[in-house]
Order: C-alpha cells, then structure tokens, then sequence
C-alpha cells in the first residue's frame, strides 16, 4: 500500500542521513578521509538506487531475477 511505501522510504532516507553524517570526509580525521570518502560515494550510490522506484525495480530484477 502508499503508507507502506511511504514508511519505507522514510526509513531509507532516514538510515541515508545518519550514514552520511558518519561517513562524510569532511567529517572524520584526516587519516580517514580516503576510506570515509569512499564509504560516502557507496552509501550515496545505494541511496540513489533504493529511493528511485525505476532503479529499484531494475536492480532487483538484476540481482534476484
């Protein structure tokens, strides 16, 4: 149903934001910032995919047919 979806998205958006923060290379020491901006482009990627129905929908038929 809507509210389900609408649920789930908000959850998405939600779980996206507090990784981002954490992850943000402006965020974390210097030493980490190659490996935090990688995780930050990860997390971007998937976010990207998860909260767009069309690219969701495309990579669940790539992934589990």
């Amino acid at each position: 149903s809507y509210d389900f979806i609408k649920t789930h998205l908000f959850e998405i958006k939600a779980a996206f934001r507090k990784l981002a923060l954490q992850w943000h290379p402006d965020k974390n020491p210097p030493e980490y910032k190659q490996e935090a901006q990688a995780r930050f482009i990860e997390i971007y990627e998937a976010y990207a995919v998860l909260s767009n129905p069309q690219k969701r929908k495309q990579y669940d038929l790539v992934h589990f047919g």
